[in-house]
Parts: C-alpha cells; sequence; structure tokens
C-alpha cells in the first residue's frame, strides 16, 4: 500500500515532516526477458522509449545501452501506479499520464495542475 502525495503532505502539515525519512530501496528489476511480461503502457517520450508496469518505470535511450529502472513515484511523485496510458504531447512539451477516468499532465518533473 502507498499513501498518495496529497495524503503525505496533509499528514505532514499536521506533523511535520519525518525526523528520519525511510528511503525505499532500489525496485527489484522485473524479468525483462519474460515472454510473459505485459506493460501497463508504453510510450515514446523525448525521444526514449518508456515502458510502465506497476510501480515501475523503464527508460531507452537510443544513445545508450543500458535501461533505467526506477520507481514511478521517484521521478513523479504525484503520479500513481499502475498507469494505463502515456502520451507525449510535444507541441506543449507534455506528458499524459492515464488510469481509469483520471489523467496527470506534467511537463519535465513539473504537474500541471487545473
Amino acid at each position: 500500500v502507498q499513501l498518495s502525495q496529497d495524503d503525505i503532505n496533509a499528514i505532514q502539515a499536521i506533523y511535520g515532516p519525518s525526523p528520519n525519512p525511510v528511503q525505499p530501496t532500489g525496485p527489484q528489476t522485473p524479468q525483462v526477458c519474460d515472454s510473459n511480461l505485459v506493460f501497463d503502457a508504453i510510450s515514446t517520450v523525448r525521444g526514449e522509449l518508456m515502458f510502465f508496469k506497476d510501480r515501475f518505470y523503464m527508460r531507452q535511450n537510443p544513445f545508450y545501452p543500458e535501461v533505467e529502472l526506477n520507481f514511478i513515484s521517484t521521478f513523479w511523485p504525484e503520479l500513481p501506479s499502475g498507469l494505463q496510458a502515456a502520451y507525449e504531447f510535444s507541441e506543449r512539451d507534455e506528458i499524459r499520464f492515464f488510469k481509469g477516468n483520471q489523467y496527470w499532465a506534467v511537463q519535465g518533473q513539473e504537474m500541471l495542475y487545473g
């Protein structure tokens, strides 16, 4: 179970931030070569191929052979896990993420509100 960023902000507004915050451990690498692996969403973002699975994202840069794996919350803390779709709106330098009937728009690492 993971609290949303709004819940964390509300708790910290009441009690203050934790004096000893717990940092998440590194993600366990999904078995990328597993023929049964199904991604939740795949998109091209600024020339990089992005794969989303549960609470993880993988980024493949065409200039580097290594695939970067990390938590979605490391890059975009406000986004939920289990994203269903992602789309780059390059004319506005935005990425749209979708889950159910909700969507989120970001520019870089900044969440757009409104």
